[in-house]
């Protein structure tokens, strides 16, 4: 399989994330995570209008083990990660339960872990930060998440 990969900022790590820790299965990791795959779904059935195949997106729910990143001087508190080596995507029980728009975030990660796309200010759907009331027009982060693909020059088409 062919694999589209420009520079990638997220961050890599061998093993386990050590800013986020893996929630044990039980009924509530499970309803969480659930409520993260129907996003996941979503993206996969945008992508197959489309005429492309998105592979499969390991999803984990998490705990954060720091209460905030330093990024530049600016607290920045963790919404989500992805790691594209093993297309992985880490979502905290806390952004699930946010103000955020989970949405926004899960279509943010997938476009980190399987198609290498980088944060970028000028675009909403991946700028770095966001904010509580960004992201609830489902139909605009539709568009927005079809426009990164676009804009990416992708090679996935017939995988």
């Amino acid at each position: 399989m062919k694999r589209y990969t420009p520079l990638y900022e997220a961050r890599r790590y061998k093993g386990n994330n050590p800013d986020m820790s893996d929630r044990k299965m039980n009924k509530e990791t499970y309803a969480l995570r659930k409520e993260v795959m129907q996003y996941v779904y979503r993206a996969k059935k945008l992508l197959k209008k489309k005429g492309y195949d998105m592979p499969r997106v390991n999803v984990r729910i998490t705990d954060v083990n720091t209460a905030e990143f330093i990024r530049k001087d600016e607290k920045v508190y963790p919404l989500g990660q992805a790691r594209q080596s093993d297309i992985a995507i880490w979502i905290p029980a806390s952004t699930i339960s946010s103000g955020y728009s989970l949405h926004g975030i899960v279509f943010h990660e997938i476009l980190h872990a399987v198609f290498g796309i980088a944060h970028k200010n000028s675009d909403p759907l991946m700028k770095p930060t966001v904010s509580p009331d960004e992201h609830h027009n489902p139909s605009k982060v539709d568009k927005l998440f079809i426009n990164n693909i676009k804009m990416g020059d992708l090679v996935w088409k017939d995988i």
